[in-house]
């Protein structure tokens, strides 16, 4: 049983430390106003969201790092005898980050304090990664593409100076599909989400068939070069999509985005405006996971659920022309296609106009009529029109399953829609994160 126990633990640890990609650091240096390193100085890190406290303490020189920690707002204090409580705040830590917060603690007693409030650009002096990230705020502010297709988290990449989608248009609009980043080459890099791959090269970037709910994303970032090495599969960089988690208190939204052809033009070539139903709907909720009289987990349990519904019908403005049978054919009345020029004869020497039609009941053999006995002929309808008695009972019925022609012509009387008719999407996204120990955590993401 214990050795269970130890495989669980050392598997959850393991998982930690491989999937960091919506994960950062938070780490520094404690010294004292003279700037000589503080060792052994407890350094408490609290995420201002969930209320979970990470302490870590200073090693022999001075130095202090967190484990990796969700994407959050945190708080840094440290508290030692003979100097004040030293507490900064506002400390936005983003996913692939290693967040530098340098201490410098000033004599005192620890019921004094000195508040730092951190800047809210840090520059980057850990690695020589080049990245660049929309987080919650832009995915709340910001439009996003809705022309027929589900929303899609990686709209927001087009703010990206090097993000370029294909020029000869997107298929699926606002999603990665066909675009390139740095000037890699088109569809050649690999989508993370949660740390773990979802859209790669192989797939040809289609995150837009399992892409996570709109509503859902905390922050995207893409990494432009000198990346870690456990990353591959990309030409020119990679994209990382961070979901949200719960916090300490239960949060929710419920949306709804909504279009309809009665909000539109009709058009240049369609006579009437043509039938659009779109309706994006769904709710999110977060926060502790409690069951009372059963279990606690503020402070340690958190969730995260959106659910989201896409419901989409079009019948086109139309992509082009087609034929289909006029009003007099689907009487049996074909007058209007015979075109009275003689385009050759029959067996029995009998002239054949075009666009005429021949009664399938008067079939004979050509010897009948001084033609050859090999041959069959059959005599033209009248007036080129079938009668009703001759008319099939099962081509009468399918005649209402039929569109009607917009126009006169006998040709080209059909406006085509687009191929894709309608779509409904369904998107279930569950994040659950738990504290098993102070330093030892997991968070799942199931995207449905």
């Amino acid at each position: 049983m214990k050795c269970r126990v130890l495989l669980i633990l050392f598997a959850l640890s393991a998982m930690q430390l491989f999937a960091q990609a919506d994960r950062g650091i938070i780490t520094g240096l404690v010294t004292d106003p003279q700037g000589a390193p503080v060792p052994n100085a407890p350094v408490s890190v609290r995420d201002s969201r969930t209320g979970v406290v990470t302490d870590v303490k200073t090693s022999e020189s001075g130095n202090y790092s967190t484990p990796p920690l969700i994407i959050s707002t945190y708080e840094i204090t440290v508290k030692l005898s003979g100097f004040k409580t030293y507490h900064a705040s506002d400390i936005n830590l983003a996913s692939g980050q290693t967040f530098r917060g340098d201490v410098v603690l000033q004599v005192g007693e620890v019921q004094q304090s000195v508040e730092v409030s951190a800047q809210a650009e840090q520059l980057n002096a850990d690695n020589a990664q080049v990245s660049a990230a929309v987080n919650q705020l832009s995915y709340e502010s910001l439009p996003a593409i809705m022309s027929g297709e589900n929303r899609v988290p990686e709209s927001q990449l087009y703010t990206f100076p090097t993000f370029v989608a294909p020029s000869q248009g997107n298929i699926y609009p606002g999603s990665a599909f066909g675009a390139r980043i740095n000037g890699g080459q088109r569809s050649a890099f690999e989508n993370f989400l949660d740390g773990a791959s979802y859209g790669e090269v192989s797939g040809h970037n289609g995150t837009q068939e399992r892409s996570a709910p709109y509503e859902s994303i905390a922050e995207a970032r893409i990494i432009e070069n000198t990346f870690s090495a456990q990353y591959g599969h990309t030409s020119g960089g990679f994209v990382e999509y961070t979901t949200k988690s719960g916090t300490d208190r239960y949060h929710g939204e419920a949306y709804e985005f909504f279009d309809n052809d009665k909000l539109q033009a009709r058009g240049e070539i369609a006579p009437v405006r043509p039938p659009v139903r779109q309706n994006q709907y769904g709710f999110t909720l977060g926060g502790p996971i409690s069951i009372p009289k059963i279990y606690n987990g503020k402070n340690k349990s958190f969730f995260f659920f959106n659910y989201d519904m896409f419901k989409y019908t079009n019948a086109g403005a139309g992509s082009g022309l087609a034929t289909v049978a006029d009003t007099g054919a689907r009487t049996g009345n074909f007058s209007q296609y015979l075109t009275g020029k003689q385009v050759g004869t029959d067996a029995c020497g009998r002239p054949v106009l075009g666009g005429q039609i021949f009664d399938p009941s008067t079939t004979q053999s050509a010897a009948t009529c001084g033609g050859s006995a090999n041959a069959v002929v059959r005599s033209p309808y009248p007036n080129n029109q079938i009668p009703a008695s001759a008319l099939s009972q099962v081509a009468t019925n399918i005649q209402q399953y039929l569109p009607q022609p917009f126009n006169s012509a006998l040709q080209n009387n059909y406006l085509l829609g687009p191929s894709q008719q309608f779509l409904n999407a369904r998107t279930v996204l569950v994040r659950v994160d738990h504290n098993i120990l102070q330093n030892l955590r997991f968070s799942l993401t199931y995207n449905y």
